[in-house]
């Protein structure tokens, strides 16, 4: 089979992201070869913060373009000022955001067959032309994509979040069964297209505490999240709940469970990256295209220190080495 090709976007080149990316190298997948978006000045300026093998990549790659798997294709008429770590400057978030519709095009042309997205900060897709909440939707607007969701993909836990980045006193009043069936829907989808698991089974929390204790505690489980169940009822697999969270998470592997539908960020978040902080993915569901970010953001304090963990990064690049093979198996 052809090597699989992911496109790696540069992010914030202020934070941690291109240090992250070098160091993951160590895991590159197997027959796969990944095309970074970004400046050789940017590159070379992280690289003289690190160390070993690293440093070696980061010198090799900004000098030469190319080393074994990975190729950099600097961003044309760009700015290619050497970055400051640890700080914003709106000059960088021009090569971020340019790096992201690198990525985009390349992708929606069939030139990549995935795209792997290093954090940024919101206002890089916050321009006076154009404005995304984050990247997620920014793709989303990019390939026509309608439905769509944040998954957090763990070793051995997966979470969709209903509602994301809203207060929790907003939670209940947005919250619909149109919603959560939706959430559902994509989760099913993405578990038998990309994650090869034919007829999953999903557990679905309650809102409430106890999952209401039968309307006592709130009604929210009654009047919409029951009837999103029973909506799905059709899909092979499992569809459980509303479940009270507090136990779901404890027993989910137990249970058998492939993917959580929790009803808002923290909720299921919280205890995915309690056990799985540093092997935590996020990648969107619902996209006409693969797409994967580490589960952190540009952490400006860690930048240019050699301190930041290239765990997540490495587990995102695999995931979307997969992924795409899996889908070029199976047509899908």
């Amino acid at each position: 089979m052809t090597p699989i090709r992911i496109g790696i976007t540069c992010g914030d080149v202020g934070g941690i992201g291109l240090e992250c990316f070098l160091k993951a190298l160590e895991q590159i997948p197997e027959k796969c070869e990944l095309l970074l978006y970004a400046q050789p000045e940017h590159v070379r300026a992280t690289a003289e913060t690190l160390d070993g093998q690293a440093q070696r990549r980061g010198f090799e790659l900004a000098e030469r373009r190319h080393i074994e798997g990975v190729r950099l294709l600097p961003l044309d008429d760009i700015t290619r000022e050497q970055p400051i770590l640890g700080q914003w400057n709106e000059l960088w978030a021009d090569i971020a955001w340019h790096s992201l519709e690198k990525g985009a095009r390349e992708a929606s042309i069939g030139a990549i067959d995935g795209v792997l997205t290093l954090p940024i900060t919101k206002r890089i897709v916050q321009r006076p032309t154009e404005q995304f909440p984050g990247q997620t939707e920014f793709f989303a607007e990019r390939w026509g994509s309608q439905s769509y969701a944040m998954m957090l993909a763990a070793p051995e836990m997966r979470v969709v979040p209903v509602t994301t980045h809203i207060p929790l006193a907003e939670v209940s009043k947005t919250l619909t069964k149109e919603k959560i069936v939706t959430s559902i829907e994509l989760t099913w989808a993405t578990l038998r297209e990309r994650f090869g698991i034919p007829e999953p089974t999903l557990a679905v929390c309650g809102l409430n505490p106890h999952a209401g204790e039968e309307g006592r505690l709130g009604m929210e489980e009654i009047d919409i999240i029951q009837p999103a169940i029973a909506a799905c009822a059709h899909l092979p697999g499992q569809i459980l709940g509303p479940l009270a969270a507090d136990t779901l998470f404890p027993k989910q592997k137990d249970m058998g469970v492939d993917a959580i539908i929790a009803m808002y960020h923290d909720q299921g978040l919280i205890p995915l990256k309690t056990l799985y902080f540093d092997t935590g993915v996020n990648t969107t569901i619902g996209l006409n295209g693969i797409r994967t970010s580490p589960d952190h953001g540009v952490a400006y304090p860690l930048a240019g220190k050699n301190q930041a963990s290239p765990s997540s990064t490495a587990c995102a690049l695999r995931m979307a080495v997969e992924h795409a093979y899996f889908r070029a198996q199976n047509g899908v």
